[in-house]
């Protein structure tokens, strides 16, 4: 089920003090879209940073929502672009990796 933040924002008591009062507004299965990105409920709860909170008003949760959705990559394809922008290697396991 998808929901568009400011619905959710709608729905909201502020200030939203930490991520149990944001989970008791997400389904369990939910997927937010925040500024045409789709973020999966259950990453923005674990990838919330506590320094975040409280959450103060609709424009507080969108800004913070749409943050955290522009660091996440939006496919593998993406990620490993920017893995090898970061690294300057291939993702992948290495042969010392491995417990052969």
């Amino acid at each position: 089920m998808s929901q568009d933040v400011r619905e959710l924002a709608r729905r909201a008591r502020f200030p939203i003090r930490d991520r149990g009062e944001l989970a008791a507004l997400l389904a369990e299965d939910a997927t937010l879209t925040v500024r045409g990105r789709i973020l999966a409920a259950d990453d923005a709860l674990t990838l919330l940073p506590a320094y975040y909170f409280p959450i103060g008003s609709e424009a507080d949760l969108v800004s913070k929502l749409a943050d955290l959705a522009a660091q996440i990559p939006a496919s593998e394809q993406e990620f490993v672009r920017e893995w090898v922008e970061r690294t300057g290697q291939q993702p992948g396991v290495s042969p010392a990796d491995c417990w052969c």
